[in-house]
């Protein structure tokens, strides 16, 4: 959710909250891991970032049963969700998109050091996101309790 500006109707501060797509960017060995417009992460980088070896395409790690097996569980958990989107043609939009479990499976998959290494990138960049948005809270805060008391 992010929050627009501040608005005061009837002597009353109300918080306008817009809801939007997380867009946290993840960078990993410099390379910065691309999403789609529903937050999905882009294999395609993250095979880049690993090291780009041929056995670690994401096509290979798209085709396996336990890969499958663990789309399947997940769209059984919850048939709205769609953790794989596949874009295909020119430009610099194209690639395998997954969700986050996706990406961890993946990472796995290549290796133990890659794996805790998107883990712990992944829990950074949470952690920063958390931090701010606890800062735009505390204005918000700030700025309601400023209202309330000139309208005291």
């Amino acid at each position: 959710m992010a929050l627009s500006k501040p608005v005061e109707q009837m002597g009353i501060l109300l918080i306008a909250v817009t809801p939007s797509i997380p867009t946290q960017v993840i960078t990993i060995d410099s390379l910065t891991i691309r999403q789609d417009d529903a937050g999905r992460y882009c294999l395609n980088d993250l095979h880049k970032a690993a090291g780009r070896e041929a056995k670690h395409q994401p096509a290979f790690f798209m085709r396996r049963e336990e890969t499958a097996v663990l789309v399947n569980e997940m769209i059984c958990e919850n048939a709205d969700l769609n953790p794989v989107n596949r874009v295909i043609g020119k430009g610099k939009g194209q690639g395998t998109y997954v969700c986050k479990e996706l990406v961890y499976a993946y990472a796995m998959w290549i290796s133990p050091k890659f794996h805790l290494y998107v883990i712990r990138t992944f829990h950074r960049v949470q952690m920063e996101e958390r931090q701010r948005l606890e800062q735009k809270i505390a204005t918000a805060q700030t700025l309601i309790a400023c209202t309330l008391e000139q309208s005291a």
